[in-house]
Parts: structure tokens; C-alpha cells; sequence
């Protein structure tokens, strides 16, 4: 038994061989077994070539068997090494309320935003693991909705006190403030293409900002709620060379050209406040795992909530809440 669950003794006479499919020993055993179904009928005949076919497809059948149960130990194994790495920490508790998040390959960063007893707005930027272990706080001048990176190492943030936030992300930290509004800010953004960035404040405003020089650009009412013509929050913006998305509470998208700070284009199909706007690769995912391009800017593709325009090879990405 033993000889035979190693080698196979073959015919001293030609003899067609099984037809074995490659693939796993799995598939391999499968074909076997389809031989021998050929062979089997015949062998009660006496046809010589026919015994000697079916008593090497057993002796083959045997050793995949057994290469087989080695195959589903090491699939084994390996379930229980991929279960032990997930049974690693897949959340933390903050000191502060979080309130955004990013990564890179080595990191997570998590701003935060909390009123503390005194009514006053205090925040935070944590660095973490990936496995979620707090590595460093950077504390921010105030409350912290949203930040970006204006390279690898360093942040720029948006900060409840009205003024831009930049550190480092290197040990130790370098951090500096700067005045922009009266207003609370939400959002601030940045791209390689424009010396300048972004940021949005709850008064309905938009700002232009030269980060080297510290000083305000220009700023412009970009978004205020119906009947009322009051100032509402302007949740996000994203900033590409000399075009900016904006989205509020008015439930409004806007494209503004920042060199005349007019507003370009207007899209008015939501039925709540705008949160989120990004511009992406042309060709995009949706939930379905289908990659393709979306519709110019007065059609749209709708995905779960997520709704994807594009303006010639611009797209716009852009994420509004309703009910809550």
C-alpha cells in the first residue's frame, strides 16, 4: 500500500494515459475519477489495456487524495492565521469627539471636535497605527472639522476658532496658526496645481488663501438659503488649479472660477445639504464594482447616495445627506 501511494507502475506496452486538466489536485482528482468511469465497464470484458488504465488511475488517485488533504490542511492553517489577524483591535475611543479621518501607507489621522464644560470648542489631531494604536496627539487651537495634507509631512486643518491650522507630522511637531474669518470653518482644501488653498465657514462664505504669505486672497458669499438670502454652512470645497466645488446646506453644489469669483455652474438636484465634494479620476467605481466614465456635467449617475458629474475630462464626486 505503501509502494503504491507513491509510484505507479506503468504497462511494458503503450498505454493512453488519463486526460488530467491541470489545475488544483482538486480538479486533478476529478478527471481521475472521470477515467476510471470509462474504464471501469470494459475491464469486465478482459480488455488487458483497459485493467492496466483503471489500476493506474487508482494508484494516481491515491496519491492526489493524499495531496489533497495536505492542500486543505495548509487552507487551514491559513484560516486560522487570517482569523487571528483579524481578532486585532478594528476600533478606538478617543479622548475627543472624531470628526474626520485620512491615511497614508503608514498612518491614520483623526481630527476632532468637542465643546468641553465651558461651552468652549476644543480639538485634536491624533496620529495612529494602522492597527489603531495612538502614536502622537497634535493639539489644534480649537475644535477641528476637516483637514488636508499640503505634502507627506505636513497638515493643514480647518479649525473651529475661525483660523488655518499646519503642523508636521514628524517628530517633533512644528505647528503655527493664522487668522481667516470670524466665522467657524469646516472645510479647507489643497491640490499640487494651485499656489493656493481653500476653506469654507458656516456664514455661507468661500476663501482664497496664500498659505506661504498668511494672508486671505479674496472671499465671496457663495451660498445662502432660500427666502431667507441668510448665509448657510458651506460643508465642503475642493480646489483644482483655478476651479473650485463648493456644497452647503442650501443644498447646492457650485463651480466658481476664483480668478472672477464667478459662479460657473450650478447644480440644484438634491433634495438636502451637500457634505462632500472631491475631484477624481475620470473613469470611476460604483457600488457595483463597474469602472466607467460618467455622463458630461447635465447628466448624472447615481450610486448608492453618491452622485458623479463631469465637466469635459473634469469630474466632480459629490456626497449630500438627507433625514439625518
Amino acid at each position: 500500500m505503501a509502494d503504491d501511494l507513491s509510484t505507479a507502475t506503468l504497462p511494458q506496452y503503450s498505454v493512453p494515459g488519463p486526460q488530467i486538466v491541470g489545475g488544483t489536485k482538486y480538479q486533478q482528482l476529478l478527471a481521475v475519477i472521470e477515467e476510471l468511469g470509462k474504464d471501469i465497464r470494459p475491464t469486465y470484458t478482459g480488455n488487458k489495456i483497459c485493467a492496466e488504465r483503471l489500476k493506474r488511475s487508482i494508484a494516481h488517485s491515491r496519491i492526489l487524495v493524499r495531496e489533497c488533504l495536505i492542500e486543505a490542511e495548509k487552507d487551514r492553517q491559513k484560516a486560522a492565521a487570517d482569523a487571528a489577524r483579524l481578532e486585532m483591535p478594528c476600533s478606538v475611543k478617543l479622548p475627543q469627539r472624531p470628526a474626520f479621518v485620512r491615511s497614508n501607507a503608514s498612518d491614520v489621522f483623526v481630527s476632532t471636535y468637542q465643546l468641553d464644560g465651558s461651552g468652549s470648542r476644543v480639538g485634536s489631531i491624533y496620529i495612529l497605527s494602522h492597527g489603531l494604536d495612538v502614536a502622537r496627539c497634535i493639539p489644534a487651537p480649537a475644535g477641528v472639522f476637516r483637514f488636508e495634507f499640503l505634502d507627506p509631512h505636513m497638515i493643514i486643518a480647518a479649525v473651529t476658532d475661525g483660523s488655518l491650522f499646519t503642523s508636521s507630522t514628524t517628530d517633533p511637531a512644528s505647528s503655527a496658526s493664522f487668522h481667516v474669518t470670524d466665522n467657524v470653518l469646516l472645510d479647507v482644501s489643497s491640490c499640487s496645481e494651485a499656489k493656493f488653498v481653500s476653506c469654507t465657514d458656516d456664514s455661507g462664505s468661500v476663501h482664497i488663501v496664500d498659505v506661504a504669505q498668511r494672508a486671505v486672497i479674496s472671499s465671496w458669499k457663495a451660498h445662502v438659503l432660500p427666502y431667507t438670502n441668510a448665509g448657510c454652512e458651506v460643508w465642503t470645497c475642493a480646489i483644482k488649479g483655478n476651479m473650485l466645488c463648493s456644497g452647503g446646506e442650501d443644498a447646492r453644489l457650485k463651480l466658481w472660477d476664483i480668478r472672477c469669483r464667478s459662479d460657473v455652474g450650478c447644480c440644484t438636484r438634491f433634495e438636502a445639504g451637500v457634505t462632500f465634494c472631491s475631484w477624481q479620476d475620470e473613469n470611476v467605481a460604483g457600488f457595483d464594482r463597474q469602472l466607467r466614465p460618467t455622463h458630461p456635467l447635465v447628466g448624472r449617475t447615481k450610486t448608492e447616495g453618491t452622485l458623479q458629474e463631469r465637466r469635459g475630462r473634469t469630474l466632480l464626486v459629490f456626497i449630500w445627506v438627507q433625514n439625518g
